[in-house]
């Protein structure tokens, strides 16, 4: 029989248990106690997971190198124990860094409100005040603690709660 046939047939076989099997066959494979609030689909799932990713055949090489090239410097340093080529800081290549020249203005809209900060050399002006970090902003535009960047739309899409219509303009 083909590995993809015992797959398919062991995948069948999970299909028709219940909840209560299901919770045993968790407990026996991923070796901890079933979630309290977990379903029998999410249980269904979890454990097909763990079924094809252990009787799959790996990765393929194209896949071993993209994931090789993704882990930081650090932790290929952990893993080999010598020094990782091209230590250095780390950047993310998902969220692109803005510099904020003086003279900008970031304009966000949040919660029926527009509120505008001027960037400046010894940081921000907002409400006729001085301050110096955009997150002290966010936190007193909000009352929680928010990444001011992330508030302002600096670093991609702020959370979804906040409906965002951040912008940047030059003044």
């Amino acid at each position: 029989m083909k590995q993809s046939s015992k797959i398919a047939a062991a995948l069948s076989e999970l299909e028709i248990l219940d909840r209560y099997q299901l919770a045993i066959r968790w407990e026996k494979t991923v070796k901890h106690s079933v979630p309290k609030s977990a379903s029998r689909i999410f249980l269904l799932r979890a454990l097909a997971y763990e079924l094809q990713s252990k009787r799959s055949l790996g990765l393929t090489k194209a896949e071993e190198a993209t994931l090789a090239e993704s882990v930081s410097p650090k932790a290929k340093e952990k893993v080999k124990g010598s020094p990782a080529k091209n230590a250095g800081p780390k950047t993310s290549k998902s969220r692109p860094q803005v510099a904020l020249v003086p003279g900008s203005r970031l304009v966000r809209e949040w919660q029926g409100r527009t509120y505008t900060v001027s960037v400046i050399e010894e940081g921000f002006i907002y409400q006729n005040k001085t301050w110096s970090s955009l997150s002290a902003i966010a936190t007193d535009i909000t009352g929680s603690r928010w990444s001011g960047p992330k508030f302002f739309g600096l670093h991609g899409t702020p959370s979804s709660m906040a409906s965002p219509t951040a912008s940047m303009a030059a003044s």
